[in-house]
């Protein structure tokens, strides 16, 4: 139990949380030379898909309610000023025609850091928003609520009191007192209806998609009379995810397809659901979005540990059946996606996409990279 007395009264001095902040920072990553050889080759004009990104990325940084106030690069602290000077910068030294002279501005004006494990390379994954058939009522196919958030769900992001906490957040609620908080119910306690007086149902769905729709954060909803709603994330129960397919006993290949007719030959296995803690609420958008409110791109946009630098520009190399060298923005996080060198690479909201996100998995390099202060400095003369 959380005394709310105390929490809300103490934050550490800005100096001292931005100093802690940077030590949390140096054991996701560390300082590497500039990979030039992996930087990605384009021709004489950026792709349109990484222009929208990196606006998204400084949408995200211009907005001040959701905008974090710092982001650390191993030592190195980043206001949000200067994360948007660092992107400008970035975009300006992308038009370069001459794909020589951009990678040497580029080594030469940016600092970089590798993201991995301390045995063995980055880990990628991939990820897609799934289209899935939902229904306003009750029904036999779709008998699963999927709720928005409730209004006695509350946030506290720890960092605001200690440094080293930095990116880590805290769910719950008060308790019946006011005074202390406490966990929030379960995934069980919600299936168990504890939060049928507490919270809107946002639609029902059938087991399968609700599942993945937990997983990916994110979905569009199609109802029986056609119209279709895209919904994101809009906060959590605060407790850890587990897949529920080893409760499963590997009975089922980890594809939507399959749990489906899994769950549709097996409808008592439908209590299975509540054996992964984590309870995903969702809010209705106007488009695909991610975490931090701002529309995906495919192959562009990627989900990392929420302590790497939110909006932040990264470069990945991966080799395997799906080879992706590029430019990439953390647009994103995941239940699953946590640790150095834990990488979920955006794929789209199609068909397609689902097929190839779920059977994406390589290894790789998670290259990270801020422009150099003395850089922004001076940008008006390079």
């Amino acid at each position: 139990m959380l005394a709310l007395a105390g929490i809300f009264t103490r934050p550490l001095l800005p100096e001292d949380s931005t100093r802690r902040m940077s030590n949390e920072a140096t054991r996701l990553m560390r300082p590497i030379s500039p990979p030039i050889s992996i930087f990605e080759n384009f021709g004489e004009k950026p792709p349109d898909d990484l222009l929208q990104s990196v606006q998204a990325s400084l949408n995200y940084y211009q907005d001040t309610e959701r905008a974090r106030p710092h982001y650390a690069y191993g030592n190195e602290s980043y206001d949000r000023v200067e994360m948007i000077a660092s992107m400008r910068l970035f975009l300006r030294l992308l038009n370069n025609a001459n794909a020589a002279e951009r990678n040497r501005l580029l080594a030469e004006h940016f600092l970089y850091f590798e993201s991995k494990p301390e045995i063995g390379p980055a880990l990628f994954t991939g990820y897609f928003v799934p289209s899935v058939a939902a229904n306003r009522s009750h029904g036999s196919q779709t008998p699963i609520p999927l709720y928005y958030r409730p209004k006695d769900l509350i946030d506290v992001d720890l960092g605001q009191f200690n440094g080293d906490w930095h990116s880590r957040r805290l769910s719950g609620k008060l308790d019946a007192d006011g005074r202390a908080m406490i966990p929030y119910e379960t995934h069980d306690d919600i299936f168990a209806g504890a939060l049928r007086e507490r919270a809107e149902i946002l639609a029902y769905l059938h087991p399968a998609d609700f599942y993945f729709i937990q997983v990916q954060g994110s979905a569009v909803l199609e109802f029986p009379d056609g119209s279709r709603q895209a919904v994101g994330y809009a906060g959590d129960n605060g407790h850890a995810f587990q897949s529920i397919f080893p409760h499963l006993k590997n009975r089922v290949p980890f594809s939507r397809a399959h749990l489906r007719a899994y769950m549709d030959a097996h409808p008592e296995e439908q209590a299975v659901l509540a054996t992964n803690p984590r309870y995903i609420f969702f809010r209705k958008e106007t488009a695909t979005t991610g975490h931090l409110h701002q529309p995906l791109t495919a192959l562009r946009s990627i989900a990392t540990d929420a302590r790497l630098p939110a909006g932040g520009l990264a470069l990945i190399d991966t080799r395997g059946s799906t080879t992706l060298r590029r430019f990439m923005l953390i647009h994103d996080r995941g239940s699953a996606i946590t640790g150095p060198g834990r990488v979920d690479v955006f794929f789209g909201a199609d068909e397609s996409a689902e097929r190839e996100a779920t059977r994406f998995k390589q290894n790789g390099r998670l290259i990270l990279f801020v422009a150099r202060r003395s850089a922004l400095a001076n940008a008006k003369d390079l």
